[in-house]
């Protein structure tokens, strides 16, 4: 997938992602119920439960320091015009003395 990547096609794998993640997370409750005793389902049940939404939550977890660090990468993109640089020679020193030029 790229840019010039479709919405129906896009929306085509989105929905192949959603039954792959459906089916595989009933299958797990089944393997989860399926490898204790009668008396125990209901915890099995309730500790794949909280297994997986805890996994979901730190993926949700990345995904946002993500979106942040990126969102502040663009910002500073679009806000700030040029780093002062101090020492770099050809720019003002911080004493207000110009440098050299560096040799290329």
């Amino acid at each position: 997938m790229d840019t010039a990547t479709s919405r129906l096609t896009t929306s085509a794998y989105m929905v192949l992602v959603g039954i792959g993640v459906g089916f595989s997370l009933q299958m797990a409750n089944t393997i989860a119920q399926n490898s204790v005793e009668l008396r125990d389902i209901g915890v099995s049940a309730a500790a794949k439960d909280a297994y997986f939404h805890a996994v979901s939550h730190g993926i949700q977890q990345i995904f946002l320091v993500g979106a942040l660090c990126g969102a502040a990468a663009f910002l500073a993109a679009v806000f700030i015009q040029e780093v002062p640089l101090s020492g770099v020679a050809g720019t003002q020193a911080a004493s207000g003395t110009q440098l050299a030029p560096a040799d290329p």
